[in-house]
């Protein structure tokens, strides 16, 4: 066995084993001292190591004779050298990723249990508002939504991941800023938001001033376009249902395509409030005031689906006795996801709500209430027509338009600092 010692030899027999050590090992006696090398693997190859061919390869023989052709060397050189590079280039991959990680900043909406987030169309319009600011900022967009539980349950990602994994964010700085009914935060480049990982709570919507002010960092689908088709744009380009949901959707339509229906769907949005539901919410349309809406859904054919999505148990009642088999509605649990977040039963009305919004958007002829929830309902229909708002007197058609505050109905506020007066109006 030439000039190898048995220690050489015994440590030469485990680098065969393992093609880690054999990495080693080639280091020093392929490179080093191929020729012995090649003879230590042939002694192993004549039994002075009992071998498993599964191991040495097709090109294993027990009997390997010492007297093979020199370019016989080549057999194992190359599949050690493959081995060695295949590890390096692993290594190398690894590494940039991890450096290109690191070189990431981030952007994500938070809506967690330690502040309240809104309703589920105030969260729609905070998320929107997120993602254009991570466009114009060139940051990664992220969203964390736990509360009452979490999002990727009922949502998923469509054409952008919004998915972050937990690693990617450790040993990150990170800031939380919290513009929960504020307005649209805005991030400035003066050192206060060099942070790496900046998370935003808010309910705002930034979308129309954020486009028109980063036009060149904002995707052709948003330059030009109204305020309804900006979200419903973006919307469908983040989000797409979970197949739970899209389960569900089928049970409750008979497995009817919503999209390719046959009948009429005819849809109301009855946000009441206060109730022995809801009892921490503000009151919002009377629930004396639904037989108006009930004569103007009976205008329609008979062969109508009718459905409703209110917050109102006695309103679902109510509808069903007047609509009968025209009528359906999801029958889940029926909970505010923001002020009811504490009960057990939250994480079903969360469900309920996000499949109530998906039948609305959905409707030929859609009624809706001032509320968020229904009004972003609306945006996301295809097409902006047959639609109408019930207040509690009348049936009207929609129109939207964004409510600013008159200029002439402001208050006057003077603030004496001492060495000057400071006059501040409110609108």
């Amino acid at each position: 066995m030439g000039s190898f010692t048995k220690n050489q030899l015994m440590l030469i027999s485990l680098a065969v084993l393992s093609s880690g050590f054999l990495v080693l090992w080639y280091n020093e006696y392929m490179e080093l001292q191929p020729q012995r090398l090649y003879i230590a693997l042939q002694w192993i190859g004549n039994g002075g190591l009992e071998r498993d061919n599964s191991l040495m390869g097709e090109n294993s023989s027990s009997n390997a004779d010492s007297s093979l052709p020199p370019n016989t060397k080549a057999t194992a050189a190359p599949t050690i050298m493959q081995t060695k590079m295949s590890l390096r280039s692993t290594s190398e991959k690894v590494v940039s990723k991890n450096q290109s990680n690191k070189k990431k900043k981030y952007l994500i909406f938070l809506c967690d249990k330690r502040r309240l987030c809104g309703g589920w169309g105030d969260r729609q319009r905070g998320i929107v508002t997120v993602y254009l600011m991570s466009l114009a900022y060139n940051r990664t967009f992220g969203m964390e939504m736990t509360s009452p539980c979490d999002i990727k349950g009922f949502m998923q990602p469509n054409q952008t991941n919004w998915i972050i994994p937990p690693q990617e964010l450790v040993n990150r700085t990170t800031k939380i800023i919290d513009a929960m009914g504020v307005g649209p935060p805005r991030l400035e480049y003066n050192g206060t938001n060099y942070e790496d990982v900046i998370k935003i709570r808010t309910n705002s919507d930034g979308s129309m001033h954020i486009s028109k002010m980063y036009p060149k960092q904002m995707p052709k689908y948003v330059r030009g376009v109204s305020r309804a088709i900006v979200f419903r744009r973006v919307w469908k380009h983040l989000m797409k249902p979970t197949q739970h949901i899209i389960e569900h959707l089928k049970q409750m339509s008979g497995n009817v395509d919503l999209n390719n229906r046959t009948n009429q769907l005819v849809c109301a949005h009855l946000r009441i409030g206060k109730s022995k539901t809801l009892p921490n919410d503000l009151p919002r349309i009377n629930i004396s005031s639904i037989e108006k809406l009930w004569t103007f859904l009976h205008s329609f054919e008979n062969s109508s689906k009718i459905f409703i999505a209110t917050d109102n148990e006695e309103v679902r009642v109510s509808a069903k006795k007047t609509f009968g088999p025209r009528y359906f509605d999801t029958g889940g649990k029926i909970v505010h996801i923001d002020r009811q977040r504490g009960s057990k039963e939250a994480c079903l009305g969360f469900e309920t709500a996000i499949i109530d919004q998906i039948i609305l958007s959905s409707c030929d002829v859609l009624v809706i209430s001032p509320s968020n929830f229904s009004v972003r309902a609306a945006m996301l229909k295809e097409l902006l027509k047959s639609i109408y708002v019930f207040s509690g007197k009348n049936v009207e058609p929609f129109i939207p338009k964004r409510r600013r505050r008159s200029v002439m109905n402001y208050q006057k506020l003077t603030l004496d600092l001492g060495h000057k007066l400071l006059v501040v109006y409110v609108l």
